[in-house]
């Protein structure tokens, strides 16, 4: 414990006003008297208390903001209201701090105060929240920095930390001394010691009142050391892990009515301990249970005020039972005895403590008597549709105080009635007794089934109890024949309640409508329903199940079951309705927005407080679970080259070009689902499918070619990318625009679909004419095919970068007699082309050296690997192409070689 922490448990002491609001302070603050009349429950907790970390508090509502992966801009139930500062002050919610304080993450939120005056923001909760947590860094040399938790009544609770202990706050850091501040005046230090301790704060409002907003406010410290010689330093309120109740849905949010006494049997005896139960009841009528954590003790007080019992007991949070309390109860100048009860609560109840002793019901009529004879019955709590012993045991206290069997002899027959939790259904009990079966039917006032006979000699009879639907049911049994030496005990009458529960819960994923079993699938991010059904032992429906009264709340957890480990990108939070039955079926509606194989867990805890639970698995009747895939893809496709023409610069491919193609995988909101990914090391964690791309629009003149699919294997973090052609029929094809889709195994649907404008083309050759004492340029144009006629097509992707010299292949070689011969040559010296225009230069051959040589340039993959723009040949073939061809002559002056068409002589 830090010298600080031991200062502040010192001033505790004496801060005895505070402590007496209620407040458990385990260091370092208060609760602030002024303008504050409602209490409720509020806890400061260090970091070595129970509930500092991990926080005690569980519920199906509660929510955490860690400011790091779960921040208030993507958590429901709390927003960040309004902010004012002053100065340099302000709110941060991405602090970072080494070390940092502890308990909180590697970000945490701050509200700085500046040196001008005080700074402030307020945190909102949806309808308000029934819980708030948070953890609160209390630095040394702190000024009077202030929580205040609004409430819905209009009243409010504040924390403060103050330099001294006085009646409305303790110190909870070490005020800055003479020598401390005049050194960091003079050196500008911030007079703050190093000290990074924690408190857990915890504020659980009383019945019928929510919390509504947290206000944070950071206040300017001031150091001085003379009268005069003063300086304003920053101070910050860093708080973290903020956790609430969830309250969107505008639920109730459960507050605790009262408690109740709770026994199997209507009566005990006085020979042996007596067993009782508390629960708690968020309602009058205790069809709603509260599951917010009790303690406090049971008061047994005989009826003679001569002898009395205390006992303590604890629920803890998420149940509404507490344990077995074992109580003895024994006789009074051998008498039975009747003990008055009554209990008390924290968090304190709105009504008084009720009992429910061998009753369904649970009423103010609290005296439980423990008799000397009586009739003890045994039903444990089983399960629907599972035949239970129903024991009835007749015992008597003898002259020790020992429980044994009364005197006498012959037998008795004993009535038997029956009473249901759930009144409405028409399911009844069968009791088994010497062979013949008795139906215990729903029953009026006054009216008996004979069923349950005992023996005597034994003391102990047993019967074979059966429901094959779920709930809770009261057995009534009074002794009504006798034979033998045993009219003492005509009369003798005890009941008992039973707690039969459901075999399982059945998880079905509804799909359109339909229940769908084999290979279910659905697209992430869109609606889906669970069918959630309450079975008996024999598999048969349970109508009873979610009309119980007091019955719990069912939990739905999501278990991933692909992809796992590393190859998991995503798991968002899985966006859930509220869990209600009807006749024994939940029909509940969920979305996920990611892709991946689920599993659903259905769990309802310690059902009716018998101490079993229910549950159930997707799993277990679809093995493979729920496969979520993506509601569709995205898809871009980007042409490699384009034109300008006249004021436009427009994108196209030539037919046979490579396209390039990027195909995300999108939910139904359409982000990106960032599990569909193919670089797993296990293959069965690759999620993404090799998707193919296909035409849906134009292809009026041509196909895709190849393979046009993007592999999965490609597929990143929801993206992959490839390549895809377009190959015309015909040359002389005009240009088409063409519309792409994308699909695989799973998916149909695209955000949208691209065109790509595609133009037939070709790279022209013209022959050339020269004299052989100089270099020789060849012309060349990029063309594209217009529907009618040949034209320059001015692109930007073919240029000298990718039509070199390199690629000219030289046939042929003739002398000016037309002979083939080998006595001169000439070579590539250069290429020129730039917007599908230039020339292709040669060198001179030399003196003498004239002839026709054959040039061709090589657009296949060896060469300037340009297929798409070789030309129409009927020396290849018919509708055949084959690279460009032209002829280069030296030495050879044609009138076309001197550009001259005509000469006239005129006298």
């Amino acid at each position: 414990m830090s010298a600080l922490f031991k200062q502040v448990l010192g001033r505790l002491k004496s801060a005895s006003k505070g402590v007496a609001l209620g407040l458990t302070l385990g260091c370092c603050a208060t609760l602030a008297q002024a303008a504050a009349t409602t209490a409720g429950t509020l806890q400061v907790l260090v970091p070595s208390q129970t509930g500092f970390s991990p926080q005690a508090y569980t519920s199906a509502k509660l929510k955490t903001v860690d400011f790091d992966t779960t921040l208030l801009t993507n958590t429901a139930g709390v927003s960040q209201g309004s902010t004012s500062a002053t100065g340099s002050g302000g709110w941060s919610t991405t602090t970072t701090a080494s070390p940092a304080p502890t308990g909180f993450a590697s970000k945490f939120a701050r509200v700085a105060s500046g040196t001008s005056g005080s700074s402030q923001t307020q945190l909102s909760f949806t309808n308000g929240t029934g819980y708030v947590s948070f953890l609160w860094h209390l630095g040394t040399g702190d000024s009077d920095n202030t929580i205040r938790i609004n409430l819905s009544n209009g009243d409010y609770r504040t924390l403060t930390n103050c330099p001294d202990a006085n009646t409305t706050c303790v110190g909870g850091y070490d005020t800055v001394n003479f020598f401390q501040g005049f050194f960091n005046i003079l050196l500008g230090l911030t007079g703050q010691v190093n000290e990074t301790q924690s408190v857990r704060v915890v504020y659980t409002p009383p019945a019928g009142v929510l919390v509504t907003s947290v206000q944070l406010t950071a206040v300017r410290h001031q150091v001085c050391a003379f009268w005069f010689l003063c300086s304003w330093e920053n101070r910050n309120l860093s708080i973290d892990s903020l956790s609430y109740d969830d309250n969107t849905d505008g639920a109730p949010l459960m507050s605790l009515d009262h408690v109740e006494v709770v026994a199997s049997n209507a009566s005990g005896l006085t020979c042996q301990n007596n067993t009782f139960k508390v629960r708690a009841c968020a309602n009058a009528a205790c069809t709603t249970l509260y599951t917010k954590g009790v303690t406090g003790t049971v008061n047994f007080t005989r009826s003679d005020g001569g002898a009395s019992r205390a006992v303590a007991y604890s629920i803890a949070s998420g149940s509404a039972y507490s344990g077995d309390l074992s109580v003895s109860m024994p006789s009074h100048w051998g008498s039975s005895t009747t003990w008055n009860t009554a209990a008390t609560s924290v968090p304190a109840a709105v009504a008084s403590s009720m009992c429910a002793f061998g009753t369904l019901v649970g009423s103010s009529a609290c005296a439980f008597t423990a008799n000397k004879t009586g009739l003890l019955l045994s039903l444990p709590a089983g399960i629907a549709g599972d035949p239970q012993t129903l024991t009835a045991t007749l015992v008597s206290e003898n002259l020790f105080g020992a429980c044994t069997s009364p005197s006498g002899s012959g037998s008795l027959t004993s009535t038997v009635t029956a009473k249901y939790g759930v009144a409405t259904n028409t399911t009844v009990a069968t009791l088994l007794s010497s062979g013949s079966s008795s139906t215990l039917k729903t029953l009026t006032s006054g009216s008996a089934i004979t069923g349950l006979t005992t023996g005597v000699s034994s003391a102990v009879g047993t019967n074979t109890f059966s429901y094959a639907d779920s709930g809770q049911v009261q057995l009534d049994v009074t002794v009504t024949g006798l034979s033998g030496t045993l009219s003492s005990l005509l009369g003798v009458k005890n009941s008992v309640v039973t707690t039969v529960v459901p075999a399982a819960l059945k998880i079905e994923p509804v799909i359109g409508g339909n229940i769908v079993l084999t290979n279910p699938k659905l697209a992430a991010g869109g609606d889906f329903q669970l069918r959630i059904t309450a079975l008996n032992k024999a598999g048969a429906m349970l109508k009873n199940f979610g009309a119980e009264p007091g019955l719990g709340a069912v939990n739905l957890t999501k278990a991933l079951l692909k992809p796992a480990g590393a190859a998991l990108k995503n798991n968002p939070e899985l966006a859930m309705g509220l869990i209600s039955f009807n006749n024994g079926i939940s029909l509940l509606t969920l979305s996920w927005d990611e892709v991946g194989s689920l599993d659903f867990v259905a769990m309802l805890a310690d059902y009716l407080g018998s101490g079993k639970s229910v549950q159930g698995k997707l799993t277990d009747t679809v093995p493979p679970g729920l496969r979520l895939v993506p509601a569709k893809f995205g898809l871009s496709a980007t042409p490699r080259c384009s034109a300008t023409e006249g004021a436009s610069n427009i994108a196209f491919a030539y037919a046979g070009q490579p396209i390039d193609v990027t195909v995300t995988a999108l939910n139904a909101d359409g982000v990106i689902t960032q599990n569909y990914d193919g670089t797993a090391a296990n293959p069965t964690d690759r999620l993404a499918n090799s998707v193919s791309i296909a035409t849906v629009g134009g292809a009026n003149s041509g196909t895709l070619g190849g393979s046009p699919v993007v592999a999965a294997m490609a597929f990143a973090n929801g993206s992959g990318s490839g390549t895809i052609t377009y190959g015309m029929t015909n040359k002389l094809s005009a240009p088409d625009t063409v519309t792409l889709t994308a699909s695989d195994a799973d998916v149909n649907s695209v955000k949208n679909t691209p065109a790509v404008l595609v133009r037939s083309g070709r790279i022209k050759l013209s022959n050339a004419f020269g004299s052989e004492k100089s270099v020789l340029d060849i012309p060349i144009q990029v063309q594209y095919w217009t529907g009618k006629s040949w034209t320059a097509s001015n692109d930007s992707c073919t240029n000298a970068s990718v039509v070199t010299t390199g690629a000219l292949k030289r046939k042929a070689y003739k002398s000016h007699a037309g002979a083939v011969s080998s006595a001169w040559a000439t070579a590539a010296s250069s290429v020129t082309l730039t917007g599908g225009v230039g020339k292709l230069t040669l060198t001179a051959p030399g003196a003498g050296k004239t002839g026709t040589v054959d040039v061709e340039l090589d657009l296949t993959a060896s060469g300037a690997n340009l297929p798409w723009l070789q030309s129409l040949d009927d020396a290849c073939g018919t509708n055949t192409v084959c690279n460009p061809k032209a002829r280069a002559s030296f030495g050879v002056y044609s009138p076309e070689s001197k550009k001259t068409v005509n000469i006239r002589n005129v006298f």
